[in-house]
């Protein structure tokens, strides 16, 4: 079998049925290589094949629909998936598992224990899987199996919707992250049938504040731009989602674009959707429109209240708290940014804390820094716990701010630094951003004026800024101490360097010049 492992495994499956007599004559027969084409790599995918096709062969009919019929899953599936996707008249439900142990058995199906859920996942190896799919397009059967596959995962997705919403969403969240390739899949097949029906509904329940990972918010715009999609009842969710994911990475021109849409589709089909609020909201707020955005913040929040929607509600009033502390009218913020935590706290709706109380820790932090840091560490404890990233980084720059604070320069760095890797994780430029000019001001309190210089030119470049009246103070106070430590020419340069940086490239170089720092740092 030239050494190739997969042709081994496949061989040695069959030695409990057959003599190694007969396994020896049937390789004799099915094995020899092709005389075109003598390179090795050209031989081992000919022997390979020919593997594949005689361990295929020796499966009876049943079990070789059943494999073919796997090979829609992307990533793998479960037990509930694999019976809803592949039965059909002429084969039975109760008889799935016992056909996928006997696929186990013969070594073409793949079968692992789910740590998290103690269920089983099954797969195949992605060259049994092309092998697969190649028999499944000779059977003429590929395009009834791909819409059975979205059909599933559309309907997955919606019974996902009411439990990411709710106060214990962790499982709900991993269980979607586990089939991120599946619902791609889906929606790739939604793209190619042009089918905006699937792909809204498949979409619209997963995108909450990315909840259940980035890649249902970059899907969103694809959704949006399939014929017909902008007649769907759920278009202004979704392209409310696609301006809110465009925003997060400074792209303003194309979030706009998608929030006139959306709201153009809300006109036609006369509704209002709390998500376009969201997105207009969170749009204006990054621009530096303040005023604006507090007024969908408040369209956003009235939308909530009078669905009752119990979710929607703590995010919004924590949008509108945000847009009024950075407007610099605090006493009217602090009471939307309390109620909005206490809305989350009551109702379980953990993703929502983060925002409200980096504000409320800035304005906690002079008068009562204890409870400030309680806050901090609560945002940062549940963000984590549910696994939403973005959150999470929001909390843990809060860290990084109230550290800032009381001049603590060596946790504010750390902090800050610790949040930009998540927002780099995710693509979060709009969190990045307010990380990088923090941590520019740290590491130029701890001597780091060159790193300091270069990181700023990366936060200038964003084009993001705006927040509490004492970080635009320190921000400023910060560029006269660079330009002071090196002269105009040096720091103009350092901070081209800097501006000349990916986002990736801005956070490593944040991340090694923290720990060169802090490593020389005798305290």
């Amino acid at each position: 079998l030239d050494g190739i492992p997969l042709a081994i495994e496949l061989a040695a499956a069959r030695v409990r049925s057959m003599s190694p007599a007969d396994l020896v004559a049937r390789l004799d027969q099915r094995f020899k290589l092709l005389t075109r084409g003598s390179r090795a790599a050209m031989e081992r995918h000919q022997t390979l094949r020919s593997t594949i096709d005689w361990s295929y062969g020796l499966l009876d009919v049943t079990e070789r629909r059943v494999l073919d019929r796997l090979s829609v899953f992307a990533g793998g599936c479960d037990l509930s998936a694999a019976e809803d996707v592949i039965v059909d008249d002429e084969l039975d439900t109760f008889q799935v598992d016992d056909l996928l142990t006997r696929l186990i058995d013969k070594s073409l199906v793949v079968a692992g224990i789910d740590p998290s859920t103690g269920a089983v996942r099954y797969r195949l190896l992605e060259s049994i899987r092309q092998y697969a799919q190649e028999q499944l397009e000779g059977s003429g059967e590929t395009a009834e199996l791909r819409r059975r596959h979205a059909d599933h995962y559309v309907a997955r997705a919606e019974r996902a919707h009411g439990p990411l919403r709710g106060s214990s969403p962790e499982e709900w969240i991993a269980a979607a992250r586990r089939e991120v390739d599946n619902f791609r899949a889906a929606l790739d097949w939604s793209v190619e049938v042009v089918s905006p029906d699937h792909a809204l509904r498949l979409i619209a329940p997963m995108t909450l504040h990315g909840s259940v990972g980035e890649p249902a918010l970059e899907w969103s715009a694809t959704a949006c731009t399939i014929p017909g999609a902008s007649d769907h009842a759920l278009y202004p969710v979704v392209a409310g989602w696609a301006s809110w994911s465009a925003t997060r990475v400074l792209d303003f021109e194309r979030a706009e674009a998608f929030a006139v849409k959306g709201r153009d589709a809300e006109e036609r089909l006369g509704v209002r959707h709390p998500t376009m609020a969201r997105a207009w909201a969170t749009l204006e707020f990054y621009r530096g429109d303040l005023e604006s955005s507090g007024e969908h913040a408040r369209e956003w929040v009235a939308l909530a209240r009078a669905l009752d929607d119990q979710y929607e509600l703590p995010h919004a009033l924590a949008m509108l708290g945000g847009a009024l502390y950075s407007a610099g009218r605090i006493d009217e913020a602090v009471v939307e940014l309390d109620e909005a935590v206490r809305v989350a706290r009551a109702y379980g709706i953990d993703d929502a804390l983060a925002f409200p109380l980096l504000f409320l820790v800035d304005h906690l932090a002079v008068e009562d820094p204890e409870r400030a840091l309680a806050l901090v560490d609560e945002a940062i404890e549940v963000t984590t716990r549910i696994g939403v990233p973005m959150g999470l980084a929001n909390a843990i720059g809060a860290k990084g701010l109230l550290a800032m604070r009381r001049g603590d320069w060596v946790v504010a760095l750390t902090a800050l630094s610790d949040a930009l890797d998540v927002s780099r994780q995710i693509g979060d430029l709009a969190n990045g951003c307010a990380s990088l000019y923090g941590a520019a001001v740290a590491l130029s309190h701890l001597d780091g004026f060159e790193s300091a210089a270069v990181l700023t030119g990366k936060a200038e470049s964003l084009g993001v800024r705006g927040g509490p009246e004492w970080i635009e103070e320190l921000v400023a106070a910060h560029y006269d101490t660079l330009r002071e430590q090196l002269g105009d020419p040096t720091f103009d340069e350092l901070a081209a360097r800097g501006a000349a940086l990916g986002f990736t490239e801005a956070a490593r170089y944040l991340r090694s010049e923290t720990e060169r720092v802090l490593g020389g740092f005798d305290g």
